[in-house]
């Protein structure tokens, strides 16, 4: 779930957990989560007065023990039948309750219990050990969430996220798994790639599809065409590196994902529609058929006059809405003049 923007004002909670559920920018006052379960769930920007937590909560969630640290207002904690205490006090007790916690393979906790100190270097060592244990026991959904707390918590830079990200793919061999258990795997190997080396910074992504008429014969124009992509995407904001990747359908497919904040994805996205035939806003990318007039088109490429068939698709995805854009032209595709670089 998703719950933002919300007061829990002199309310009473019963009966009722939850878990894998982002609150964002949400107030809590005058409330008790004694008998209420929260896992897994993700607190950003959120203020708390006169709240009650249990304490075995605490470490099963991102972003709460930080929230709970820079809050004004003192914070209760409940030990069940031991009564309340204070905030600093519960984290001294949590780290007694580490050993249990690696007896019983609770890494997330761990994670959460060691990260109030910055202890990355046990953190780095940790999680070598926490991935063994969820992969030998085929538990993907443990391992995403594993990959999702490291990544939301900002706990290493992004060559380190490549090299967990690596191990996994390295570690599991999906051919010998049963065939439930494989297709479970590549669900979540998907989530876990896309947390891990694609787009760790959670940012809105686009994917351009650019199919050309490049084959093994004549493979060496991928090169020229990959360049002024680069070169492109670079010049338009040099943040926002994109990930190129090659399928040979004969002829081959360009396949470019590129993850940045929205102002800079809709900067590209525009150049490259406006390129293949007049962009001007977003508007345009959703229901315009509008096309630049056949004076204002690009000039051809006069090292090759041969025309080929040619298509780009164009998929924008911002939080629930996705963008699906389809055209197809008849242009020089082999030929670098076509991009703007």
């Amino acid at each position: 779930m998703l719950i933002e923007d919300c007061d829990f004002i002199d309310s009473t909670i019963v009966h009722s957990s939850f878990e894998e559920t982002i609150f964002n920018n949400c107030h809590f006052k005058n409330l008790s989560f004694k008998e209420v379960g929260v896992r897994f769930c993700e607190f950003s920007n959120c203020r708390f007065e006169n709240v009650t937590f249990p304490i075995l909560d605490l470490a099963s969630n991102i972003g709460l023990i930080d929230l709970l640290l820079s809050q004004q207002s003192e914070i209760q904690i409940s030990l069940g039948t031991k009564g309340i205490t204070s905030l600093a006090h519960a984290i001294q007790l949590l780290y007694n309750l580490v050993p249990y916690y690696h007896k019983t393979h609770q890494y997330y906790q761990i994670i959460n219990i060691l990260l109030i100190n910055n202890e990355q270097k046990k953190i780095w060592e940790l999680l070598h050990e926490a991935f063994n244990y969820v992969i030998e026991a085929n538990d993907f959904p443990a391992l995403l969430g594993l990959c999702n707390l490291i990544v939301k918590l900002h706990v290493f830079d992004e060559n380190k996220l490549k090299l967990l990200y690596n191990r996994i793919v390295e570690t599991v061999v999906p051919e010998k798994l049963p065939y439930h258990l494989m297709k479970s795997y590549l669900v979540y190997i998907k989530n876990i790639q896309n947390l891990l080396l694609d787009n760790p910074s959670q940012y809105p992504t686009a994917q351009l599809i650019l199919k050309t008429d490049i084959d093994d014969t004549n493979r060496n124009n991928l090169l020229p065409i990959i360049n002024d992509l680069e070169t492109t995407i670079n010049v338009i904001n040099s943040d926002a590196s994109p990930v190129i990747q090659l399928k040979h359908h004969s002829p081959y497919e360009i396949i470019v994902f590129i993850c940045a904040e929205l102002p800079v994805l809709l900067q590209i996205c525009q150049t490259f529609y406006y390129t293949f035939g007049g962009l001007k806003s977003l508007k345009d990318l959703i229901g315009s058929r509008h096309e630049k007039t056949q004076n204002n088109k690009r000039n051809s490429d006069s090292m090759n006059n041969t025309q080929t068939q040619k298509s780009i698709d164009v998929s924008l995805n911002i939080g629930v809405l996705s963008v699906n854009f389809h055209k197809e032209t008849t242009e020089h595709v082999k030929s670098s003049e076509y991009f703007i670089a």
